[in-house]
């Protein structure tokens, strides 16, 4: 029977609970396997210096540059043994502090008593592995993810991210860490549980008709990053999504979304745990067409700014695919704000300023400025009262897209 109290004897919590309670976890970094760090996997460790050397036993040399299974050889490790807190789909992301950094990574399945002596005669493959170049683009993070899908990465050029695993609580693993350069700025390793949840509903145009082009339902998290995708039925419009969850007992956000060519893309943020059982979702995908006034909800501003608020980039990036997609679309991009506190003359350049904050970012992607005009209603059509609530007031600052040219 394994124990649980284990645990506590090989992580150490630091906690500040002054004004968030949040707790941050750490862990001895250990070179060997037959004494790895045993940890609860589950939210985030943090590390202030990475791992040094190789410990006592070499576990990996004289492998070939290109294998999918292990390191060429071990430079720089850190060996962490877990049981799965829950059973579901597990991802974990690897963060260094300094982008310099090169970490690989190696996770294997728990066997026997014979488990490490079994790696180094090379009887036992792991299950996942990365052990590409480290990008400076993606930060240098490597892991598993939902939207990768490779169980192996070898050396050299290739995606940072391995594809998430199903786990069981029953299940034990053993995770090494190889930072190739010895860089000792400190690192990040991060744990998190999925589970799905099916997602049903039906998608017709705004003339309540069936949609004759392909029809792309996308589940996102809040950073954009892709969880689940399918097609919607051409004959009934009907659609089935086994949306990724994460395991947790509070609501987190989401963004179900549409796209289609000749039409204007859905959006709808949804907050949910993975013990919901959502009700079916109907979608109005309006058709791309002069005159059409589209409201971008999920584009919105800080108070009495021109930035957007970060939950807007995945919308910026729904925005400019339809315009790649459609090369003849022209379009005019409206700014509005939350009241006038300031006077008309300053709410008016804050909104325009919030529309050229849309029209620069799809210029610097390549859209062409002649498709794109610019216009700022001030305050005068406020979609909720400036004294409503912070998301009505939030809702206010925002863009709206009218369709000028198709």
């Amino acid at each position: 029977m394994r124990s649980t109290y284990k645990y506590l004897f090989s992580f150490t919590f630091f906690c500040f609970f002054l004004t968030t309670g949040y707790c941050q976890k750490t862990a001895p970094l250990i070179q060997d396997c037959f004494n790895a760090a045993i940890i609860k996997a589950e939210g985030e460790f943090t590390f202030k210096e990475s791992p040094q050397g190789i410990g006592e036993e070499l576990e990996f040399s004289g492998n070939p540059s290109n294998s999918l299974q292990y390191f060429k050889k071990e430079h720089n490790s850190a060996w962490f043994q877990f049981d799965p807190v829950y059973s579901g789909i597990l991802i974990f992301k690897i963060i260094p502090k300094d982008t310099a950094t090169d970490f690989d990574f190696l996770l294997f399945k728990y066997t026997d008593e014979n488990f490490c002596s079994d790696i180094v005669k090379k009887k036992i493959k792991p299950v996942r592995t990365n052990i590409s170049r480290f990008s400076a683009e993606e930060n240098s993070i490597t892991g598993l993810s939902l939207d990768a899908n490779k169980e192996r990465v070898h050396s050299g050029p290739g995606f940072h991210l391995s594809k998430a695993i199903e786990v069981e609580q029953e299940d034990r693993y053993y995770l090494v860490l190889d930072n190739v350069y010895g860089n000792t700025a400190g690192f990040s390793l991060v744990f998190d549980y999925y589970r799905t949840v099916e997602l049903t509903g039906v998608i017709k145009n705004d003339q309540n008709a069936l949609i004759k082009d392909e029809v792309k339902v996308l589940w996102e998290n809040t950073a954009g990053e892709m969880l689940a995708e399918t097609i919607a039925d051409k004959n009934t419009g009907e659609f089935k999504l086994d949306a990724t969850i994460l395991k947790t007992s509070s609501p987190e956000d989401y963004t179900l979304s549409v796209e289609s060519d000749n039409h204007f893309f859905f959006e709808k943020m949804i907050k949910i745990t993975s013990e919901a059982f959502p009700d079916p979702i109907n979608v109005i995908l309006p058709e791309l067409k002069k005159g059409k006034n589209i409201v971008l909800n999920n584009i919105n501003f800080f108070g009495g700014s021109p930035r957007a608020l970060p939950a807007s980039i995945p919308t910026f990036n729904r925005l400019l695919k339809l315009m790649k997609r459609n090369k003849s679309l022209r379009i005019r991009i409206d700014g509005h704000t939350n009241g006038c506190p300031g006077g008309v003359a300053v709410s008016q350049d804050l909104s325009l300023a919030r529309a050229l904050t849309v029209k620069s970012f799809l210029i610097k992607k390549g859209i062409d400025s002649e498709r794109i005009s610019t216009e700022g209603f001030n305050c005068t059509q406020m979609l909720f009262p400036a004294t409503g609530t912070e998301e009505q007031q939030s809702l206010n600052r925002r863009v709206e897209i009218l369709v000028t040219s198709y």
